[in-house]
């Protein structure tokens, strides 16, 4: 994964005529993914409409991949809400 992800800041910058080492490329995305991470909420109401569903049983579903599924919905603690989290492995 951490290659492709290199991959992507070294095509962006050489699209603009950059030369950019494969190591600054990772450092770059490290740096556009904490201020990514950063910038997560949730919708006004979320949390608010999982609490109104306590005690009944709820499952996520996801088609991405699991690490980063789990990562998406830890922070804000939405997977202790659910029962059940059914995510894609590969």
């Amino acid at each position: 994964m951490q290659e492709q992800r290199s991959a992507r800041v070294l095509d962006l910058f050489a699209a603009s005529g950059s030369n950019l080492s494969p190591e600054a490329a990772t450092r770059v995305f490290a740096a556009y993914e904490s201020h990514y991470r950063a910038s997560w909420t949730a919708y006004p109401d979320a949390i608010r409409t999982l609490k109104a569903l306590n005690g009944r049983m709820l499952a996520a579903l996801s088609n991405g991949d699991q690490a980063q599924q789990s990562q998406n919905c830890n922070p804000a603690g939405w997977l202790r809400t659910f029962l059940t989290s059914l995510l894609r492995a590969k």
